[in-house]
């Protein structure tokens, strides 16, 4: 059974996120309740029981993504996100699509956390390439004849920093954490039904970035940007905040 205290913090602060006034309020109290459901190795479903989650081991079947081809920038970003929401993502060379697999609430989790960093990343790439078009025409009377690379670059700057911040939150979680063997199990779960899936998945090769400037860039957007969109995730398990 649930303490009444614990379950008045963690409802509070759901609550002071629904009624927030910004993205930044929201996003402080769900992490804030987060905290405290890790710290109590506890789920959002716990507290929201209309929403059942699929067995962790009942996940056979994986959630199919169309990307596009020419964007690898968000096959990296999507991948990033689901290591970090202890799912187990797949590019297949065949039908060009994205398979995801892992429990029900962490795939929803994923693919809020990726339409909204993946929104960012578009807007914050394209804000800064005007405002360095409009840098470059005040200094040299020209526009800059790498604004492409810059973008490409920018993006993958972007999903670097979140890759970092992600691999940074589960290592603190590791350490802070009496036992992990949970969120083990979780993933070799997902990574077993990916195995079953294909069985015979091989390893991709990332891109390098070709502008400095760039990544460096999206690194710096990357790195401060709001890890989701107020008011979307589930909370299954385990969502990691960075």
């Amino acid at each position: 059974m649930i303490d009444s205290k614990l379950q008045s913090k963690v409802t509070k602060m759901i609550a002071i996120a629904e009624d927030a006034a910004n993205e930044h309020e929201a996003a402080v109290a769900i992490a804030k309740a987060q905290e405290i459901l890790l710290a109590h190795n506890l789920t959002m479903e716990t507290f929201q029981p209309d929403q059942p989650d699929t067995p962790t081991g009942a996940i056979k079947d994986p959630f199919k993504i169309d990307i596009d081809s020419g964007f690898t920038w968000r096959a990296v970003l999507l991948n990033t996100i689901a290591r970090g929401n202890l799912c187990h993502l797949v590019q297949s060379r065949h039908d060009k699509l994205v398979y995801l697999f892992g429990t029900a609430s962490n795939i929803r989790d994923v693919m809020a956390m990726y339409d909204w960093l993946a929104e960012q990343a578009e807007r914050l790439a394209h804000e800064t390439a005007e405002d360095r078009k409009r840098e470059y025409l005040d200094a040299y009377g020209e526009k800059p004849r790498d604004t492409r690379s810059f973008k490409t670059s920018f993006h993958q700057g972007f999903a670097g920093a979140i890759r970092t911040r992600l691999r940074e939150s589960r290592a603190a979680f590791d350490r802070a954490a009496q036992s992990t063997q949970a969120l083990t199990v979780i993933e070799k779960d997902a990574e077993g039904a990916a195995r079953a899936y294909f069985p015979s998945l091989g390893k991709t090769r990332g891109s390098r970035s070709s502008n400095r400037e760039g990544y460096s860039a999206g690194r710096s957007a990357g790195a401060s940007t709001s890890m989701a969109r107020a008011g979307v995730l589930s909370g299954g398990p385990r969502q990691l905040r960075a």
